[in-house]
Formats: structure tokens, sequence, C-alpha cells
């Protein structure tokens, strides 16, 4: 009965510890899924987090490059215009000088037709 009895501690002994070895295996798998599962989310987090910034980084790019195609228009704008208002300016002036040009031509005429008609007396 002795040996009986030590034979059937040892098998519980077995048994409890088997038990235990495929509950702690159980175990471990249980925690390497849920750490897989949560680096997964990580992961998909992160992914998502780039989407949304790469959906609001395209959009920013576009707004710069309208602002700079906006600022280069509205310089332009400013050259044509300076030209405009320096030519406006400056046909007066032109105009004066053109007329001072014709006057000085018909004096320069004259001079020589008084000069022919003074050699001729």
């Amino acid at each position: 009965c002795r040996e009986e009895s030590r034979a059937q501690a040892v098998t519980s002994k077995v048994l409890k510890r088997w038990v235990g070895m495929l509950m702690l295996s159980a175990f471990e798998r249980w925690r390497e899924n849920v750490w897989e599962l949560t680096r997964q989310k990580a992961v998909l987090g992160k992914v998502v987090n780039r989407i949304s910034h790469l959906g609001m980084a395209m959009a920013i790019d576009v707004w710069r490059s309208n602002v700079e195609e906006a600022t280069l228009a509205k310089a332009r704008e400013k050259e044509v215009l300076a030209l405009v208002m320096k030519r406006m300016v400056s046909m007066p002036m032109a105009m004066a000088f053109h007329r001072w040009r014709e006057v000085k031509k018909e004096e320069s005429r004259t001079r020589r037709v008084v000069a022919r008609v003074v050699k001729r007396w």
C-alpha cells in the first residue's frame, strides 16, 4: 500500500507538473498573441497617421504652390503697371522733345534760307 500511495503521489506530481506546463504553454501563446496584436495595432496606427498627414501635406503643398503663383502673378502685374506708368509719365517729355527737335530743324532750315537770301542781295 505504501508503494501504491507513493506511486500515486509521484503520478499526481507528474500530472500536476504536466498540466502546469500545458497551462504555462497556453499562457505563453496567449501572451505572445496579445503582444503581437498590440504591436500590429501600433503599426496600423502609425500607417493611418502617416496617411492622414500625407493628405494634409499634399493640401499644404497645393496651397503653397497657389500662393507662390499668385505672388509671382502679382509681382509681374506690378512690373507691367510700372512700365505703363513710366511710359505715361515720359510721354509728355518725349512729345516735348520731338516738338523741340522739329522747331530746331525748322530754325536751321530758316537760317539756311535767310543766309541764301542775304547772299543773293
